[in-house]
């Protein structure tokens, strides 16, 4: 079985995270393309104006230098008026012949790990209805859908929420 890591991108991973944004869009159904280039990656998501922090999951391999991204979760940190820091979840994605090997509760953990580490008193997501992972994941922690909107969950993990969530997901 493959050994994974998850971590912080970096700048250099940009390459490999733009790959992977190019095959999601070819297993998503919908007709979603990221309007990010390599460029605006490095820009916004490394420079001195950063917008936004992506958590990667690699493979580990003793063979290659070079990181092979297996999967992402992206989001950015903001300020809720009512709530003060939050986290704001936009993606998750996890190469398709590597799903159900425990990536996607490896980078929930991460974001936790995060959440809880920075102070962080939220985490708001927005996903589609058909992601499993975190209809699972929601489960363990009685999350509500706050959404209006057909197919997908807005999610929104509290403090109290995000600490159950560290014990629930323990690796």
């Amino acid at each position: 079985m493959a050994s994974y890591t998850v971590r912080v991108a970096v700048e250099s991973d940009c390459p490999e995270i733009r790959r992977l944004f190019a095959e999601q869009e070819e297993d998503d159904d919908e007709d979603l393309k990221s309007q990010l280039s390599l460029e605006d990656l490095k820009k916004y998501g490394f420079g001195e104006d950063q917008k936004f922090v992506i958590l990667v999951a690699h493979r580990v391999s003793d063979t290659s230098a070079t990181p092979f991204l297996v999967g992402y979760l992206f989001f950015s940190k903001i300020f809720c008026t009512f709530m003060g820091k939050t986290l704001l979840v936009d993606d998750l994605y996890v190469t398709p012949e590597y799903r159900n090997q425990g990536i996607c509760k490896q980078l929930g953990h991460l974001l936790v790990k995060i959440a809880l580490e920075q102070d962080f008193r939220q985490v708001q997501w927005y996903t589609p209805t058909n992601n499993v992972e975190i209809k699972n994941l929601c489960n363990l922690v009685h999350a509500v859908n706050e959404s209006k909107i057909d197919n997908y969950f807005y999610l929104n993990f509290f403090k109290e929420d995000i600490e159950k969530l560290n014990n629930c997901i323990e690796l």
